[in-house]
């Protein structure tokens, strides 16, 4: 007799932010979380990022060697495949509701490194395209540089989706602090 494993999945689907809820009093047809345009357009940014580093160093012939010596080349594209596939399993192993909810409570830390690893991930971009049209010279720094900016870029989401009430940089303590 096969038996089949089933998961009960409680997910909701989401809805634009625009689209009509019930009204008062009548209950919904099903339970849903509104995302904005902003948030979809954050999400798809990251996944993005995350995704076009890896493939660019995978893809462009010795970018590997530009990152720095066999081990730190090796350390830097790990770390740069980990950090955003952490914060993807945090944010789904502590579900959305909760990650949306905890980063509401963080104020604008979590909207400044969207930003900040959107931005680093340009320039990495920039810096690789300036490396592989010989713009940037093979012994320069910039590329290393620029994925380890973008690895402290992912490494601080990943703080503030794990614990947004500490952010490491105090911001929300410090404008608790500066308030009447």
């Amino acid at each position: 007799m096969a038996h089949s494993l089933t998961i009960a999945s409680y997910a909701a689907p989401l809805r634009p932010a625009g689209e009509a809820v019930a009204p008062p009093g009548q209950a919904a047809a099903e339970p849903r979380e509104a995302i904005g345009r902003r948030v979809l357009a954050g999400a798809i940014g990251l996944a993005i990022a995350a995704v076009s580093v890896p493939i660019v160093l995978a893809i462009l012939p010795d970018m590997r060697g530009l990152l720095g010596r066999p081990p730190v080349a090796s350390i830097l594209l790990a770390l740069l495949l980990l950090a955003p596939a952490a914060v993807g399993l945090a944010t789904g192993l502590s579900g959305l509701a909760r990650v949306a909810r905890s980063v509401a409570n963080a104020e604008h830390e979590a909207e400044q490194t969207v930003l900040r690893i959107l931005v680093v991930a340009v320039l990495f971009g920039c810096t690789a395209g300036g490396a592989v049209f010989g713009i940037v010279d093979d012994a320069s720094l910039a590329l290393p540089i620029a994925a380890s900016g973008l690895i402290a870029a992912w490494l601080l989401l990943l703080s503030i989706v794990l614990w947004p009430a500490h952010p490491p940089c105090g911001g929300a303590a410090r404008s608790r602090s500066t308030r009447p």
